[in-house]
């Protein structure tokens, strides 16, 4: 189908080693659009199925995270399989891979919240033409950015 904005994730692809902070600052892209119709629309208003492929790509990554990278405090430097896993282990599992969700998601709503005037600034030059050149949209976001 069509969407309105696209990002593809390329964790899969590009990390052969990657820093936690870096692992999550990926996860925290990957939940910039549903953070984006959150601060704009609100949770319960703006929330859509667009972000459904990225908020798949947020959660494999933290689980990834919790069961392959051994980055995770509870369960330490143990690699879990995807086989066998149920009961017990499965929900402690999910909890783990929620937490890191949870915890990125209110980062990326921060930093949506903190850099609104940037954001409405892009999407005002894009109104008026459709498209931008690297450089356009630059100039568009110049201007104090927040950074976490």
């Amino acid at each position: 189908g069509r969407s309105l904005a696209l990002y593809i994730p390329t964790h899969h692809i590009s990390i052969l080693i990657g820093a936690k902070d870096e692992l999550l600052a990926k996860i925290r892209t990957s939940l910039g659009g549903r953070a984006a119709e959150i601060v704009y629309y609100g949770d319960r208003d703006g929330v859509s199925t667009g972000a459904s492929g990225d908020l798949a790509s947020a959660t494999s990554l933290a689980r990834s995270i919790v069961c392959t990278y051994g980055m995770d405090g509870e369960f330490g430097l143990s690699v879990i399989g995807d086989r066998g896993v149920s009961g017990d282990l499965s929900e402690k599992i999910r909890i783990a891979v929620n937490k890191i969700l949870d915890q990125q998601m209110e980062l990326a709503i921060k930093l949506v919240q903190e850099n609104k005037d940037r954001i409405d600034a892009l999407v005002a030059q894009l109104m008026l033409k459709n498209h931008l050149t690297g450089k356009e949209i630059a100039s568009a976001l110049e201007g104090p950015r927040a950074d976490i």
